[in-house]
């Protein structure tokens, strides 16, 4: 069960008829974060960032499971996201700068009315091949898998405030 759900989300969850909003952001590390969404938020809505409505699917998320005789310190998950790669600046042009593979994603759930400091992280990924496009369609899927598959294992215990008080945001 978690525990670094703020009061204000929580209470949201258990509203009648409440659904969050999906969040997401790539980390590019020459493009800088872009923020995307299924639908275009901002900060009108109360975020402090301007997100892009470019998922078209959000996919399914999965739980990968892993050896047997492994003790799991932290599910490793994965999900296939497609983004709508047209407009003037396609989505894809990210991948002329630099190489996507590797490239963070974390995503995020939000409920309209609430700040962006209620935001709850639900995993950090990377994108992973096989990265398809539809030209017909002008879509773009994404594979993506979490973070600790970068380092071929199942990172440790996460930071949390409660554990560790000082640690940075970042962290």
């Amino acid at each position: 069960m978690r525990t670094d759900l703020t009061a204000n989300f929580e209470s949201q969850m258990a509203a009648q008829g409440r659904a969050p909003v999906q969040l997401g952001v790539f980390h590019f590390a020459l493009a800088g974060s872009v923020y995307v969404s299924d639908r275009a938020l901002g900060p009108a809505d109360g975020l402090s960032q301007s997100y892009q409505a470019l998922v078209e699917n959000w996919g399914a998320l999965q739980d990968l499971v892993g050896d047997s005789f492994e003790v799991p310190t932290m599910p490793t998950r994965q999900m296939s996201l497609t983004l709508y790669n047209g407009g003037a600046s396609p989505f894809s042009d990210y991948f002329l700068k630099e190489d996507p593979e590797n490239v963070r994603f974390d995503l995020y759930q939000w409920f309209y009315d609430l700040a962006e400091s209620d935001m709850a992280l639900i995993d950090a990924f990377i994108v992973q091949d096989p990265i398809a496009f539809d030209d017909q369609n002008r879509l773009i899927s994404l594979d993506l898998v979490s973070l600790s598959m970068r380092y071929d294992a199942r990172i440790g215990k996460p930071l949390t405030r409660a554990d560790f008080p000082n640690a940075k945001t970042d962290d």
